[in-house]
């Protein structure tokens, strides 16, 4: 009896032990998108100062100013679209969509 309320406790407490980290998740950590956006930030910080440095021509900055703009909106997140339908276009999509059972 005594080593079944031990192998209960050791198997509740492994359960517990690996469930719980899963359930809470990662709280209060920084997301991928904000990390990916303070090394853009930092590539165009460097950038400047290698204009000024005179170690790169204006046009080749840009050229640069304009890739790094491309990957960090790669980077980011999709945002959510939004539909613009007014009330006459969600009445007229409900009474199509409901027009089958008129046909008969």
């Amino acid at each position: 009896m005594l080593f079944c309320v031990i192998a209960a406790t050791l198997t509740l407490g492994a359960c517990l032990a690996v469930l719980l980290p899963l359930i809470g998740g990662i709280k209060g950590g920084p997301a991928a998108a904000d990390h990916d956006l303070e090394v853009y930030r930092d590539q165009l910080a460097e950038l400047g100062r290698d204009v000024a440095r005179g170690l790169i021509q204006s046009a080749e900055a840009e050229e640069a100013r304009t890739e790094i703009g491309a990957a960090s909106c790669v980077s980011l997140p999709p945002s959510p679209v939004r539909k613009r339908n007014g009330p006459r276009a969600s009445r007229n999509s409900w009474r199509q969509s409901r027009s089958w059972q008129y046909r008969w």
